[in-house]
This record gives C-alpha cells, structure tokens and sequence, in this order.
C-alpha cells in the first residue's frame, strides 16, 4: 500500500540520490503516494491536492471526490474559483459524478487521481505526469507546494465493532 507508514525505503532513497521527488504506487498502479525532496512521505491525501491545483490553474471548474477526502481538496478548488461535489466512496460514485458534473478533476483521498479527458479511471501515472508539471509551472519544490496548503487531521483506521447499530444509535 502506498501508505506514508510504507515509504521507508522510497524516504530514504529520495534522500540518499537527492531526488526532487518520490512516487510510491499500489500494485495496480491507480493510486498516488509523494515523497518531497527533504524525504518526508506526505501521504495520499496530498496527490489528488497537488494534481487539481495543476489542472484548475489551466481551466477552472468542477472536482469531484468523495466523503472521505480532505478538505484540502475544498481549498485548492477556492483557490482557482473551482467548485467540489462529493460523492459517497468508491471510484464508481466518482466518475459517475464526474460525468454528471462535466468535472475538470477527480479522484479519492486515497492517492486516486481521474482526469475525463484521458480515462475514467482513477491513474497513478497520469497523476505524476500532473505533479511534476505543477513543480515546472511552479518553478517550486513538493515541500514548498505544500506549505502553501492547508493542513488537516484525517484519520483512517479500521476498527471492528461488535454492535455497530448500537454504535451509530449513540
């Protein structure tokens, strides 16, 4: 998984090669993990940010993403005078709400990056080829991307629950 807590060795050969950038993907290569050029492991939720900043400096519109995304998404999209619709999880409920929404941009803060012109599925690829085009038009380092983020607190973790009705009752 290109979580942040599974880049160690991509951390250190960042650092080690003085690399400007590291990208870490899941096996199906549809999900986006960074490293910035200091070695730090962002975390997925900051792939799809940096990607729609890209893109809606180039044409303003819609992003869509789902419930479970940052609301960093929300501040790059006010940033370019862009609009985000979110949908419930699951790339499906994306891209059907892309494709309604004519959107720019889409994705899941899970490092799912969706550009319509290309596919309607969520590409790794594609999302580097957009990251590493905001660091040329940017003439600025990932670290220094981010700073000029918001930052926010998510937390994923799975938990078993033995009664969830009695759990969502309360």
């Amino acid at each position: 998984e290109p979580l942040a807590k599974n880049l160690a060795e991509l951390r250190r050969a960042v650092t080690r090669h003085r690399a400007d950038i590291g990208f870490a993907t899941d096996a199906d290569v549809d999900r986006l993990s960074i490293v910035s050029e200091r070695g730090r492991a962002l975390g997925e939720e900051f792939s799809l940010a940096l990607a729609a900043d890209f893109m809606l400096s180039r044409r303003r519109g819609t992003v869509v993403t789902n419930l479970s995304t940052s609301r960093m998404i929300d501040d790059v999209a006010a940033r370019h005078g862009g609009t985000v619709v979110r949908t419930p999880v699951g790339e499906a409920n994306v891209v059907a709400g892309m494709t309604r929404r004519h959107a720019v941009i889409g994705g899941e803060g899970n490092g799912g990056i969706i550009i319509p012109g290309l596919t309607h599925a969520r590409d790794a690829t594609a999302g580097m080829a957009l990251v590493l085009q905001l660091l040329a038009q940017r003439k600025a380092t990932v670290s220094r991307l981010c700073a000029a983020l918001p930052s926010y607190a998510m937390v994923k973790e799975t938990m078993t629950v033995a009664r969830p009705a009695e759990l969502l009752d309360a």
